[in-house]
């Protein structure tokens, strides 16, 4: 089963074989590594993706991104920036040592938990 993982060294969502697209923007990228040493992807398109998540009561959501780097089969997880979510306005809480609020998105029609495993 794929995964999301939070990842705030990716400047943008990385949309792996959990998520499938929705429409095209017709735009894509370069996308290089954290060392000049590694070579780029070249030609990632930029994508509105969607994926579904079952929530603990049961319940499966269906989650769209906007501009996502779709990479689709290419990689076996997906790397979800919590900045990128918080840049659209949603309320994002990415510090599980934050006793104050739940670890996980706070959107208007659901909250989202985090896993820390």
């Amino acid at each position: 089963m794929a995964r999301c993982e939070l990842d705030t060294r990716a400047d943008t969502i990385c949309a792996g074989k959990n998520f499938r697209v929705l429409s095209l923007t017709g735009q894509t990228c370069d996308v290089s590594g954290f060392h000049q040493s590694f070579d780029a992807i070249h030609d990632i398109p930029v994508a509105q993706v969607a994926t579904a998540m079952t929530l603990e009561n049961g319940e499966t959501v269906i989650l769209i991104i906007n501009e996502a780097l779709y990479f689709g089969n290419q990689m076996d997880h997906s790397l979800v920036n919590p900045n990128q979510i918080r840049a659209y306005g949603i309320d994002v809480s990415d510090n599980p040592y934050d006793r104050e609020r739940d670890f996980g998105i706070q959107h208007d029609e659901c909250f989202i938990p985090f896993s820390t495993e």
